[in-house]
């Protein structure tokens, strides 16, 4: 509504109020001044109005007035919308920093991911799996650092190796000759030979052929590390291989009261396999049970078909394998320590011989593991391919 300075309606949304020239004295006021009533219809009202100056005098009024429910509704809905933008917004912004934080924790991460396992790598002997360095930074840095090393360590590696196998070779002559001429002497091609000089003969012929034994295994190690060791794999049946076993180590079972026993069906497909080698497997794997079992216990050479060709098994009752030693047994020069110390605690040996025999399950094309509860006993179990499964003739 519009009115002049004395009141008249100049302007309203009721027509019949402008034409009737209806005055309202109430807008006559000095100043800016809001009003909250209830009409007649019951309406909580809300008016303004505002003094409209001509050349610094009150020439007339201006007002306007609202449903006050109707302004506080859109007042809150405004209000609504703005919370629901700056809830929106903030999500977004949240969404924005985990991502950026994710983000930012991978850099970092990351890299250090790497060095921790390029640094167990190293830890177990691959040491021509280098660090992808991915970076300039001092991360970066350090993982060119243990790529170098890397190349040293392997370098040294190599030398070793060509030291081991040139070493062995020139003990293995000498040797072959001294357990040539113990034979003849113990032939008597000297002469007659006393108790005495029996006995003497008996302690260095033992000794020769732990020596020798000693030689191959470390010609073996050597030729494994060079990736130059070869098999001579053939259609192989295995109860030949299991019965050879069995005499080789039946008089030393006895000796020390121990059950050997086989668990073998009547009829088992062939195999494809060095027979050498896999007699090399299952000598070392019955050596070793016999050494971890004490007297009255057990030891039991298993064979049967499974879906990835034949398992083999061989089991004690010895002293069994503590759970944090049982999945680095298999590597070099790793010694078994038990709780159990009525054996006497860690046997000596050369910590070769599993590590060894897994590199022979390996390249059979088969797998190796080991079972056991300290105190109780263990089983070693390892596959080989059948003839069938490699096409090879029966």
């Amino acid at each position: 509504m519009v009115t002049d300075s004395s009141g008249t309606i100049l302007a309203h949304t009721d027509v019949e109020l402008f034409l009737a020239g209806e005055k309202d004295s109430s807008l006559q006021t000095n100043t800016y001044s809001e009003q909250r009533y209830i009409n007649e219809s019951g309406k909580d009202i809300l008016a303004l109005t505002q003094p409209v100056s001509v050349l610094g005098e009150t020439a007339g009024f201006a007002r306007v007035s609202f449903s006050a429910a109707a302004v506080e509704a859109g007042v809150n809905k405004i209000l609504s919308q703005t919370a629901n933008r700056i809830l929106f917004v903030g999500m977004g912004v949240l969404v924005i920093g985990v991502i950026a934080a994710l983000l930012l924790t991978r850099s970092i991460t990351n890299p250090l991911m790497r060095l921790e396992e390029g640094a167990v790598r190293i830890g177990k002997g691959r040491l021509n799996e280098p660090i992808k360095a991915g970076s300039n930074d001092e991360l970066g840095s350090l993982a060119r650092k243990f790529n170098e090393m890397a190349v040293q360590l392997e370098e040294l590696d190599r030398m070793k190796s060509d030291f081991v196998s040139g070493i062995t070779h020139e003990l293995r002559s000498p040797l072959t000759s001294l357990d040539l001429y113990l034979t003849l002497f113990d032939k008597g091609a000297a002469g007659p030979i006393n108790a005495k000089g029996k006995e003497y003969f008996e302690i260095m012929h033992r000794n020769v052929t732990r020596l020798r034994k000693f030689i191959d295994t470390l010609l073996d190690i050597s030729k494994i590390e060079r990736g130059k060791m070869e098999l001579d794999a053939a259609s192989v049946d295995v109860k030949p291989v299991v019965d050879e076993i069995i005499k080789l180590f039946g008089p030393q079972a006895g000796e020390q009261e121990v059950d050997l026993s086989v668990n073998l069906p009547e009829c088992l497909p062939k195999i494809h396999a060095d027979p050498d080698r896999l007699i090399q497997i299952l000598t070392n794997l019955t050596s070793n049970a016999l050494k971890f079992t004490k007297p009255k216990g057990s030891v039991t050479i298993s064979v049967k078909p499974v879906p990835d060709g034949m398992l083999f098994g061989v089991s004690d009752s010895g002293i069994g394998i503590p759970k944090k030693d049982i999945d680095r047994i298999f590597n070099k020069f790793e010694q078994v320590k038990s709780s159990s110390t009525d054996i006497g605690g860690t046997i000596k040996g050369t910590g070769l011989g599993l590590a060894i025999v897994k590199n022979l399950v390996d390249l059979h094309g088969g797998r190796i593991w080991a079972e056991s509860r300290e105190g109780e006993g263990s089983t070693f179990f390892f596959t080989v391919p059948l003839a069938e499964q490699r096409g090879a003739g029966v």
